[in-house]
């Protein structure tokens, strides 16, 4: 089992802020990211303020508050930011919010930071170990300060090359049902974002190993091992352009990362 003293590989994290809202393609592929989100109905992953994002646009639909259940363009979708997430932020502060968020809430953004490290980190340091894509639920709630965003991820199942190269399927446990699950709270406001906590149940002994946890222990709290030094790590680097690690007194709070700059 790895070692659980603080360490970070800091030549890992070379994900750049900057690249990432390169990638948002000046927003269009958060437009597309929620609006497959709208259109996968059964599934329902995304929530706004309880309500899933499906629903919410159905019954915008039939109050005629929207001309059809996607979203027909960025200028909407920002819109929706404003009136329905960062709804008790001043108009220009909503405004900011919504723009950030929606060049940073694509399907690479903060709200999947935990599962995109997850595998980047398997696959780096564990390349035997294929983690499949979870089944993840994202919650988005207001706040005063702006929004409050919860990933929550299940890993059902998990694939092992052994050293004779055959297959190894590992299923949920038993009694959980899964292999493993994480869940991350996030503060998105105008001006950073703040991690505010991640929790790691993972009865699986083979996945613990990527995730760093002592076999005996069910949940481990951000930032008390190496993984999740990591994870701070990465999100410091996606989003401020360089990899930090907190101080004994930010591991008792929440950890602020800049906005990038917008040009």
């Amino acid at each position: 089992m790895p070692s659980s003293s603080p360490h970070v590989n800091m030549s890992f994290f070379s994900y750049d802020g900057k690249k990432t809202i390169s990638a948002a393609d000046a927003g269009q592929r958060t437009l597309m990211d929620w609006n497959r989100h709208i259109e996968a109905d059964q599934i329902g992953r995304y929530f706004i303020n309880g309500i899933k994002l499906s629903e919410l646009r159905a019954t915008m639909l039939k109050e005629g508050k929207c001309q059809q259940m996607v979203f027909a363009d960025l200028s909407e979708l920002k819109q929706f930011f404003q009136e329905y997430l960062f709804k008790d932020l001043s108009g220009e502060r909503a405004e900011l919010a919504a723009t950030h968020a929606s060049l940073q809430w694509h399907q690479s953004g903060i709200q999947h930071a935990t599962y995109q490290h997850t595998r980047a980190y398997a696959l780096e340091y564990f390349p035997t170990v294929q983690i499949p894509e979870p089944e993840y639920h994202i919650h988005f709630v207001s706040t005063q300060e702006g929004v409050c965003i919860t990933e929550s991820n299940i890993y059902r199942e998990l694939v092992e090359v052994l050293a004779d190269k055959t297959i190894q399927k590992h299923t949920g446990d038993e009694k959980k049902g899964y292999c493993a699950q994480t869940s991350t709270t996030y503060l998105f406001t105008p001006e950073n974002i703040q991690l505010e906590g991640i929790a790691i149940d993972c009865p699986n002994l083979r996945l613990a190993e990527v995730f760093d946890i002592q076999p005996e222990e069910d949940i481990i709290t951000y930032l008390t091992n190496g993984f999740f030094r990591a994870l701070y790590a990465f999100i410091a680097h996606f989003y401020s352009g360089y990899a930090q690690v907190a101080t004994a007194e930010q591991e008792e709070s929440q950890i602020n990362f800049e906005h990038p700059r917008l040009t």
